[in-house]
């Protein structure tokens, strides 16, 4: 990683996910991590991205759940399931992705599930 990098306002996990996609020979210039702030907030730092790149030629890692953001700023998308690298590719490539977990992913069904099990196990045990 560059050595100007604000480590100290990025969240632990943005800083696992450089480390991993390091591995894979991708450095970035620039961390974002766009949790907090709603989704005002992903189109604001979409836009960032975008224009930093267009002007600066910067390289960036974003961390979101908001597909809509990444697929807007991405040139790469890099997905993760339990600590691991589930999918890598394109924009085009992940939205034609035929893996189970990336296409609920992208179209929200995934926390859906996790939320019907919960909410069927946490019945079963009254």
């Amino acid at each position: 990683m560059k050595e100007f990098l604000p480590y100290k306002i990025v969240r632990n996990d943005a800083l696992k996910l450089a480390d991993k996609i390091n591995k894979e020979g991708f450095v970035p210039d620039v961390i974002y991590d766009s949790l907090r702030g709603g989704a005002y907030m992903a189109n604001v730092i979409s836009e960032l991205i975008l224009k930093t790149k267009a002007t600066l030629g910067a390289t960036s890692l974003l961390v979101t759940h908001d597909m809509g953001s990444a697929f807007m700023a991405a040139d790469k998308i890099a997905m993760l399931n339990e600590g691991h690298i589930e999918a890598m590719g394109t924009v085009a490539e992940i939205k034609k992705s035929t893996n189970p977990f990336v296409q609920q992913f992208i179209k929200g069904e995934l926390f859906a599930a996790n939320n019907r099990k919960e909410g069927a196990a946490s019945e079963q045990s009254k």
